[in-house]
């Protein structure tokens, strides 16, 4: 038996998925790291990345911070209030009614006798016993606040419109040295008794000396915001982090030379923090989760330069490799079939002529055309090394849902979202039309040519698998299932076929007999492709559930074949065993940014996905027969390629490579069966649309206090 096990990239160390939305701050301690969020909860998680403690507050919390006794905490609320949390009793102790807007910063003094906070209605306040002691009032919105080391008196502040203000709570003495800044200044920390570092909504990290009133570097450290900075003593490094267009960790030298970066999660992220040793960094983001990085694997920038992101500008429908791996076509809603080189991941072709979504693409024999199934009804050969549209074949009366090529080279399927669902086989050369194969009472989802070439095989909505006689056109047999069929696969010998459904299961049959060999219930939610792995013994499935999965074939499905049936029609759905759902013995996968549309597997180049946020992602599989078969996201990051779309490029017909590409990473963290069904729990799609909604304001606009005041308000 082969065991398949999910194995990440060694920069993070643990990936908590205990929040329903976004996860607003982080802060560490001895007892543990606490993490606050949009979902009005804040997490204890001890040192093995378990829930100790959980607390609920009444809105949604923006920050968080570890009393020095480690017997508190304190949250700011995004209605104003300020919790006191009793640890030990998991409990809230006081609820002050501390501020008119959101509080944006609170941070306790070394001593733990007061604590501070900052809120976006321009206060700061000083709390003594949980009544306020001391209160200073600004211009401009507060968005961070750090103690000055060892001091009970020092606050330093930043705020909207360049703000940065040192106050001290003795003598109400307040100073702005800093009048040159640009941007909202969003985070701070101190780097010694009279130096700090403070990163802005411009994407700059400015090094500042408050004795002699001067920036003594400044360096752009992220594409977007840098939403919070960290100091480690221990080594006299700042670890910044950026939002939603470069959502990446960077360590830096006191000089501001860059030490490289720490990549993972695929939506901007709000707070960074050092442990107590500076050993590991924690990550709170707007993809829900909180991340655990070893320092340590700090990836080099060069290295990083040297990845290429992602896709499409929207919807990545389909992708598939070249026969030899020199190639990835991707389809999307966009309009749009690219064609990326795998050595180095650049884009060397674009055609833009459909006038709908692309649904559906493949590769001819050689490697050297596409064929497209459109949105607009027409099916279109493109001719690669020409760069140019070669042939446009008309024949259906709505979406063109799926393509296939036959290994003959001369003949192409195609199937439809139509109410008369026809499946049409067309000559490659001339483009004319061979066969129309009616039978299915409901639209073609999918089409696959026998390895052989001499049948076709169809699945529909109508909840059946046809075989069709590619010679004559005529029906060969017809298997029933209990759902939608999203896709179909022949396996690489032809005695396999598996079907994805819309009921989250994948059937394995023995083509020649119509015999189910298996039924696994893999997937929560709808299974949109399959892929065999190149000997047979694998499949590979995207879903709607965001996952990728593999799963190893047993028993009989490893068995030889048996003489073809003909004719009949083989009712599958009454039997109970093998077609009672199981969840196999051996279950692997991926998280990925959103629903995974397809999945296309190469003996060498491993498997690519194509994804609903318009990204193509890599994934690398090693299977051993024996004790151990591994599934990767690719180890080596100058392998791992993510394909994205420049934007700039204006020559979208040219064959042309096109300019280097960085972006950020996608997510990608490892499934464990404990870990499936809290993970994809319906409640989470609730929450997709508004953490959506909310993303695309906050990425429009800088985070002014119209912008935060509107943020809270939409919360």
């Amino acid at each position: 038996m082969t065991n398949i096990e999910a194995v990440q990239d060694k920069e993070y160390q643990k990936v908590l998925n205990d929040h329903e939305d976004w996860v607003n701050a982080v802060s560490w301690s001895v007892r543990g790291l606490a993490s606050c969020g949009v979902d009005q909860m804040i997490t204890i998680h001890n040192s093995r990345g378990d829930i100790d403690k959980i607390f609920e507050s009444a809105s949604p919390v923006f920050c968080v911070s570890w009393a020095p006794d480690l017997a508190t905490l304190i949250s700011g609320n995004a209605d104003g209030t300020i919790s006191v949390w009793d640890v030990e009793e998991e409990t809230s102790t006081h609820t002050i009614d501390a501020h008119g807007d959101c509080v944006r910063g609170v941070a306790w003094d070394s001593r733990g006798t007061v604590f501070a906070s900052v809120s976006q209605d321009c206060q700061l306040k000083v709390w003594k016993n949980f009544e306020c002691a001391e209160r200073f009032e600004f211009d401009s919105s507060l968005l961070s606040l750090a103690w000055a080391p060892k001091s009970r008196s020092r606050v330093m502040i930043t705020g909207d419109k360049g703000l940065i203000a040192l106050v001290n709570t003795e003598n109400d003495y307040v100073s702005i040295p800093f009048e040159d800044i640009k941007g909202d200044v969003l985070c701070c920390a101190w780097t010694g008794d009279n130096s700090a570092v403070v990163g802005t909504s411009d994407g700059t990290l400015y090094f500042l000396d408050f004795k002699g009133k001067s920036i003594t570097h400044q360096v752009t450290a992220h594409e977007d915001w840098v939403t919070a900075v960290a100091f480690n003593s221990k080594q006299r490094t700042v670890a910044t982090c950026g939002f939603n267009e470069d959502p990446t960790i960077k360590v830096w030298h006191m000089d501001a030379s860059l030490i490289g970066s720490l990549e993972g999660h695929h939506l901007g992220l709000n707070d960074v923090c050092w442990n107590v040793d500076f050993t590991q960094l924690a990550s709170a983001s707007t993809d829900s989760t909180v991340r655990i990085w070893d320092t340590n694997s700090v990836m080099p920038d060069d290295i990083r330069k040297s990845r290429i992101e992602s896709g499409h500008e929207d919807s990545c429908r389909a992708c598939c490799w070249s026969p030899e791996g020199l190639y990835v076509a991707s389809g999307s809603d966009d309009k749009s079939v690219r064609v990326w080189g795998t050595n180095d991941g650049k884009r060397i072709a674009s055609f833009r002529e459909h006038g709908d979504w692309v649904n559906s693409i493949a590769w001819n024999p050689a490697g050297t055309k596409l064929v497209t199934g459109c949105g607009d009804g027409v099916v279109r050969v493109w001719n690669i090394e020409e760069g140019k549209l070669e042939r446009e074949m008309k024949g259906h009366k709505d979406w063109v849902e799926a393509v296939a090529w036959c290994s003959d080279g001369f003949h192409i399927a195609s199937g439809s979202f139509e109410k008369d669902a026809a499946v049409i086989i067309w000559n490659s050369v001339d483009g004319s039309i061979v066969h129309t194969c009616l039978g299915h009472d409901d639209r073609v989802q999918a089409v696959e040519f026998h390895p052989d070439g001499n049948v076709l095989l169809s699945g529909s909505c109508d909840h059946t698998l046809r075989a069709w006689d590619v010679t004559t056109g005529c029906p060969i047999k017809t298997i029933k299932v209990e759902s939608i069929v999203n896709d179909v696969k022949f396996s690489h010998t032809g005695a396999l076929v598996a079907a994805a459904c819309n009921d989250g299961t994948i059937s394995i049959f023995e083509y020649f007999t119509s015999e189910r060999l298996h039924l696994y219930k893999c997937h929560d939610s709808w299974v949109y492709s399959v892929a065999w792995s190149p000997l047979d013994t694998h499949i590979i499935s995207g879903s709607e559930d965001k996952t990728v999965r593999v799963i190893e074939l047993e028993g009989d499905a490893m068995d030889g074949m048996s003489d073809i049936t003909e004719g009949e029609s083989v009712d599958l759905s009454e039997q109970k065993d093998p077609n009672t759902p199981t969840v196999p013995s051996t279950l692997s996968g991926f998280f990925l940014d959103s629903p995974v549309f397809c999945v296309s597997w190469h003996e060498e180049e491993g498997v690519i996905c194509s994804c609903a946020s318009g990204r193509l992602v890599q994934l690398s599989v090693s299977i051993k027969r024996g004790r151990k078969s591994i599934m990767t996201w690719q180890q080596s990051f100058r392998k791992t390629m993510i394909f994205k779309h420049n934007t700039s490029s204006t020559n979208t017909r040219s064959s042309s490579i096109s300019n280097f590409l960085e972006h950020e990473p996608i997510h990608v963290s490892e499934i464990s069966e404990e870990d499936i069904h809290k993970e994809l729990n319906t409640s989470k799609s609730k929450n997709k649309k508004k953490i959506g909604n909310t993303n695309n304001n906050m990425k429009d606009k800088s985070p002014t206090a119209n912008t935060q005041s509107s943020l809270c308000s939409l919360l």
